[in-house]
């Protein structure tokens, strides 16, 4: 009887093995969906319990995942590092995020919780949404250690997501652009208005000006035009210098050079932004920046990362492209 049991518990288990060898290609991709979105679920409302607004926590979610996305992007450099140290002769390339960066992720996890519980003054469940947070968050450390060369999970949908899209590809970045060149100078007017910078604006032009009608408003909307010539100047700056400087070095090869924005002009944008939208913000409040207090209001966050960061990337990235690069490729041409 107990021979019989055991036999049939074996083959159900060969027949559900089977079952997901034949789907994984899909079950795989929706797994790692799952892991996403139960990281970002867990950080931001382990955030949101430790006294963080909605949107504060759910861009702290965000930022649990780009840290994940880092850890992962950084463990190639440390590998070779410790291959240099200690040669291993045939070794080959892992399929599998190293044993070491697995133990070091979970080690750091559980050290931050334990700290992140030591220092709440009332009985919360942040920590325990905490801990969920980086635990589904080794499965997408997987899923980025994956991508390291270009190949992931998502490739069954990939594939059939890039033939839909080879389709309507100018029309869809043409939509893409267009939402970017909207999202940047709404972002911003709506942070210059909030922060009481668009009405600093009209009080510097006079009493004449803040009789107008509507002249917040309007104030605001400058603000937000103003952010398009800015980083369309910006990019101008860069590129000059990155076609003097670095293009000559660079682009020695017969094929043309690329036209995507370097990492460091991408980096100086961010700070850029931070840096612009504190500086509104004490403006607009003086006296909350003499106290040494900047508020970004209820928008201002997401007015950064949404107008300023993805909308102003993509402007940034429009208008790179339109620009002359250097190199010896350029200069054949010419």
């Amino acid at each position: 009887m107990l021979r019989a049991t055991m036999s049939d518990l074996k083959n159900r288990q060969a027949a559900i093995d089977a079952w997901v060898n034949r789907h994984w290609p899909v079950l795989s991709p929706l797994g790692y969906a799952l892991a996403l979105a139960v990281t970002f679920g867990a950080a931001a409302l382990a955030a949101y319990h430790s006294g963080f607004g909605p949107i504060a926590a759910a861009v702290c979610g965000l930022l649990f995942i780009l840290f994940v996305r880092f850890y992962a992007r950084s463990v190639p450099a440390v590998q070779r590092l410790i291959e240099r140290l200690h040669p291993e002769p045939d070794a080959t390339r892992p399929d599998e995020i190293p044993g070491w960066a697995g133990g070091v992720y979970l080690l750091a996890g559980f050290t931050i919780v334990v700290a992140f519980g030591a220092l709440q003054d009332t009985h919360t469940y942040a920590p325990v949404e905490l801990f969920a947070a980086w635990g589904a968050g080794r499965n997408l450390l997987d899923l980025f250690w994956q991508r390291r060369d270009g190949t992931t999970a998502f490739d069954t949908f990939d594939q059939t997501l890039d033939e839909w899209a080879a389709e309507y590809r100018g029309a869809l970045r043409a939509l893409g652009t267009a939402l970017c060149f909207a999202l940047l100078p709404g972002g911003v007017a709506l942070h210059a208005y909030e922060s009481g910078f668009a009405e600093a604006a009209a009080a510097a032009c006079g009493t004449q000006c803040l009789a107008l009608p509507g002249i917040r408003y309007l104030a605001a909307v400058g603000c937000g035009a103003a952010a398009i010539l800015f980083v369309a100047l910006y990019a101008w700056l860069t590129s000059s210098l990155q076609r003097v400087t670095a293009d000559p070095w660079k682009f020695v090869r017969p094929e043309p050079p690329s036209t995507k924005v370097p990492f460091w002009v991408r980096a100086l944008h961010v700070l850029i932004g931070i840096a612009l939208f504190i500086a509104m913000a004490a403006l607009g409040k003086p006296e909350l920046a003499r106290a040494g207090t900047v508020n970004f209001e209820t928008y201002g966050t997401l007015a950064l990362i949404a107008g300023w960061w993805i909308g102003g990337r993509g402007v940034l990235a429009y208008v790179w492209a339109k620009l002359p690069r250097g190199g010896a490729y350029a200069a054949a041409r010419g």
